[in-house]
């Protein structure tokens, strides 16, 4: 096997890393090799029937099964083997899953004299799953004792020089002992493209058990990014039990289950259905985003790594999420608010879960809504005890590994920005989503009765409609209020309505947003914009229709703010705003 392919456990005992801590989401996932191209593993059996292989007597230990040999049945010579057992007392615990507390502790420190002896054939000791022997909450008197003999086995040269092992499975460190923590450590992440491609034409061969499919096996792997191969296997086995063929649409639907289960509802998997020509209204936005998804599917270097789209309420600021990502080529997953809880330690494991997805799902584009209120400036984080604190942390930790752009894009949004942590603000390339002007909501009317009735009737240059949504401009109206005004107009009039009807709708509606505090939200994304050619009006700087609250603000012949006067209408508007 090329040893660039070899396990990453099996290259660490290769190069004398005797003790190993084994994390990640996927130690217990199937195993393949690549210049293999039948055979399919159970992950940590793949392992030990490796090392059995390479000649080592393997000891297997779990709280569940007790101690066992492995191939026990094979073994060539059992002398040595029978030998240290029975010197070190063990023996009568080989088969036994009945063991108590203290025999647990009999048992482990059976494992460090082993291995600090040199044997003629090399032991190698596979703890299962530590979290359930070694708790660094509260830990028991024979817990503690426990890990103090696997950091023993870890730390010895003696254990080193006889060439014994030590590997110990866990996947999560949070609930680990802290002696455990010095062990060499192998991570076993998601599988990577090109392994989901050579699982996928290993099932292919086997009709019998696996469904087949029309599909190319790079194109499923690529829908089925952010599976592990298990699951990969189980939508497979589910559709040969069903007599089907594997669709795309099977591998879209599960995935969405799947992920939203194993990441412990922290993340949702969203539509990505919308494309730009879908939206109306937004021009300058939609330039922008265009820019980017062109760059990220490119691999341009010059790709952003995470974007703040900020503004009032109801501005388009969740459908350009849909479009940007269908325009990338990406995934779009959405990070959900159960990724919070009470306990600092908990949270922390949460997002590391949902971050750990995420990079699976890669190409990918992370979309927080309301990312005010879960990173809102450290002041404030503070008020819940540090969970927010420590959730804005590993965040920003996470932000900074440049390796991840091109791959994975945090597209945030915000209606009140200016509640933002500077430290994160400056992360993010700020893109402003301002109310539609009356000639721009004409323009979406029609976008969004296509949404509804599933086709465009309404006539976007109508004096009827542009009189209508100058009546809703005037009354403060966003453009995911067009919804309620053609539904209402559907009830009134039916399918058939007209733009006369859509006016009449127009002058019943009543508003009931505040002025003042969308005015108060704009200025605060004018104010946090990365570039001047992002703004809402630089496309047609002489024709675009201002909004009130920027008379005096904006220079109409360049398009340029002035800062001193953006000032003063903050600080005004920020005492009249209910935010």
């Amino acid at each position: 096997m090329n040893k660039e392919n070899r396990d990453p456990i099996l290259r660490a005992i290769e190069n004398q890393h005797n003790a190993v801590l084994v994390t990640g989401s996927n130690i217990f996932d199937l195993q393949i090799e690549l210049d293999n191209a039948q055979d399919i593993f159970f992950r940590p059996l793949y392992v030990a029937e490796k090392l059995f292989a390479d000649g080592y007597y393997v000891l297997r230990f779990s709280r569940s099964h007790g101690l066992s040999i492995h191939r026990s049945s094979q073994l060539k010579n059992r002398k040595v083997l029978d030998s240290a057992l029975a010197k070190t007392g063990i023996s009568e615990f080989v088969g036994n899953n009945n063991v108590s507390q203290q025999e647990v502790v009999q048992i482990f420190r059976a494992f460090r004299q082993i291995a600090s002896e040199k044997y003629t054939i090399p032991f190698v000791f596979i703890v299962d799953y530590a979290p359930h022997l070694t708790s660094h909450q509260s830990p028991t008197v024979e817990e503690r004792i426990v890990a103090e003999s696997i950091n023993d086995i870890a730390s010895f040269p003696a254990v080193k020089k006889a060439g014994n092992a030590l590997i110990v499975y866990s996947h999560e460190e949070t609930n680990l002992s802290p002696l455990l923590k010095g062990l060499y450590k192998v991570e076993y992440g998601y599988p990577t493209l090109q392994e989901s491609e050579h699982f996928i034409n290993i099932l292919k061969t086997k009709p019998d058990e696996f469904a087949e499919t029309q599909l190319e096996s790079k194109t499923l792997a690529n829908l089925g990014r952010g599976l592990n191969l298990n699951q990969i296997a189980s939508i497979f086995k589910e559709a040969k039990a069903q007599n089907k063929e594997v669709t795309s649409d099977e591998i879209i639907i599960e995935k969405k289950r799947l992920i939203e289960q194993v990441s412990e509802n922290t993340l949702n998997v969203l539509s990505t259905d919308l494309t730009f020509d879908d939206l109306a209204g937004i021009e300058v936005p939609k330039r922008v985003f265009s820019d980017f998804a062109e760059k990220l599917k490119n691999q341009d270097p010059a790709s952003p790594k995470a974007i703040l789209a900020a503004g009032p309420p109801g501005t388009g600021k969740s459908a350009i999420a849909s479009a940007f990502a269908n325009a990338c080529g990406f995934n779009l997953v959405e990070l959900s608010d159960e990724i919070k809880s009470m306990w600092v330690g908990e949270s922390e494991s949460r997002l590391n879960l949902a971050l750990n997805l995420i990079e699976a799902l890669s190409p990918v584009v992370l979309f927080i809504d309301e990312f005010d209120q879960s990173f809102s400036n450290r002041s404030q984080a503070n008020h819940d005890g540090g969970v927010s604190s420590h959730y804005l942390k590993t965040l920003m930790k996470w932000l900074g590994d440049d390796s991840k752009r091109g791959q994975i894009v945090i597209y945030a949004c915000s209606n009140t920005p200016q509640l933002l942590d500077p430290a994160m603000i400056n992360r993010f390339i700020t893109v402003p989503l301002l109310e539609a002007t009356p000639i721009e909501m004409a323009h979406i009317f029609p976008k969004i009765e296509k949404r509804i009735i599933g086709k465009e009737r309404l006539n976007p240059h109508s004096e009827k409609l542009i009189e209508g949504c100058s009546l809703l401009y005037s009354k403060g109206a966003s453009p995911r209020q067009i919804f309620n005004v053609i539904n209402h107009a559907i009830s009134n009039f039916g399918k058939d309505y007209s733009e006369s009807d859509i006016l009449k709708v127009c002058n019943l509606f009543r508003a009931n947003g505040d002025p003042n505090s969308g005015a108060y939200s704009s200025l605060s994304a004018l104010n946090l914009t990365a570039f001047d050619d992002y703004f809402p009006w630089w496309d047609a700087k002489k024709k675009y229709n201002y909004p009130w609250y920027l008379d005096g603000i904006v220079d109409a012949s360049t398009g340029k703010i002035k800062e001193q006067e953006l000032s003063k209408k903050i600080n005004l508007f920020a005492q009249k705003s209910r935010f």
